[in-house]
């Protein structure tokens, strides 16, 4: 529906549009946009390019999340989150990108990092919602993992509905991370052909909130790297790598060792996220991802998350519609 919007209304995503001075705002929000209208004809609605000389159009500035998690095993149903780093960048066209670094944690953790907010959480429970309370006021517009589709995602899903049941339902609202104020989102399924292997990838569908992974970008864009992840292509593309693994059968006893041990976990944690951060720096990758939106008129998200296909069969539909 919203990419056959865009082409009803002729706006071309990621760049600026302009509407009437008297559009009507609504009297009841849907959304936790910073601006909301209703009963605007498609044909008041116009696509500002940015290259029509006016320094007002210039690209807008945008925020990105950079998350990862750290947990007590691989199985979501019986081993808890431990820690989320959150790495939020506010990137502009004109001057330096501003970062904001944040650790949630279960537990006390030492001083590690004076850039970093440590949040101390006592249960799962205050954990998960405090990652959501951090996204609901600080409003990314990409969130970002590495391998997130495969790992992160679905088991932040799985803990959050299972620590719900314990706590009598009370983490429903962890699923209200996008910006439709009312509408919970859920965890889609996509499927798609990566290195000619059919994967399927685990998605947040929040509207407003571009959902991203920096694993199967690299997948797309570097296919003949002999290996995918984070330790190997991190000091190729930043000239810095992880911090030394922290083997997962290690954990549970570093965690329950007390805070200098957690910070050691949150240290790696923290540099996780930093690395997706500066890989967009070095490779431009949502600039990429806008420009390709923009050229073929859909959603940033379906770039590299829905394949060749939509891309090809969005280009021609656009073309039918205007003949």
């Amino acid at each position: 529906p919203m990419v056959r919007f865009l082409h009803d209304a002729s706006i071309t995503p990621c760049t600026w549009i302009q509407i009437p001075k008297n559009a009507h705002e609504p009297v009841v929000r849907v959304s936790t946009c910073d601006v909301e209208y209703d009963q605007i004809d498609l044909a008041d609605i116009r696509s500002l390019n940015c290259d029509e000389g006016d320094a007002r159009l210039a690209p807008p500035a945008y925020v990105a999340l950079y998350y990862d998690l750290e947990t007590l095993g691989l199985n979501a149903r019986v081993h808890p989150i431990i820690q989320i780093s959150m790495v939020f960048v506010k990137y502009h066209s004109s001057k330096p990108a501003e970062v904001t670094k944040l650790l949630l944690s279960l537990g006390s953790v030492d001083p590690f990092d004076r850039d970093v907010h440590i949040t101390e959480c006592s249960d799962e429970a205050e954990l998960l919602l405090a990652f959501r309370r951090e996204i609901l006021a600080r409003d990314p517009d990409c969130m970002c993992a590495f391998n997130g589709v495969y790992f992160d995602n679905s088991f932040l899903e799985m803990r959050a509905k299972g620590v719900g049941q314990q706590h009598g339902g009370a983490l429903d609202g962890f699923f209200r991370l996008s910006r439709l104020a009312t509408q919970p989102c859920r965890l889609d399924k996509v499927q798609m052909t990566v290195q000619a292997v059919d994967r399927q990838f685990s998605f947040f569908r929040t509207p407003g909130r571009g959902q991203y992974d920096w694993m199967v970008k690299l997948q797309q864009d570097m296919p003949n790297e002999p290996k995918h992840s984070l330790g190997a292509l991190a000091p190729k593309i930043c000239g810095i790598g992880k911090l030394e693994d922290v083997p997962v059968h290690d954990l549970s006893a570093m965690h329950r060792e007390g805070p200098t041990a957690r910070a050691k976990i949150a240290e790696y944690c923290v540099r996780d996220s930093e690395l997706l951060h500066l890989m967009n720096e070095k490779r431009t990758m949502f600039t990429s991802i806008f420009s390709f939106a923009s050229v073929f008129g859909i959603l940033p998200q379906a770039v590299h998350c829905r394949g060749q296909g939509v891309r090809g069969v969005t280009k021609v539909l656009g073309r039918v519609r205007v003949c």
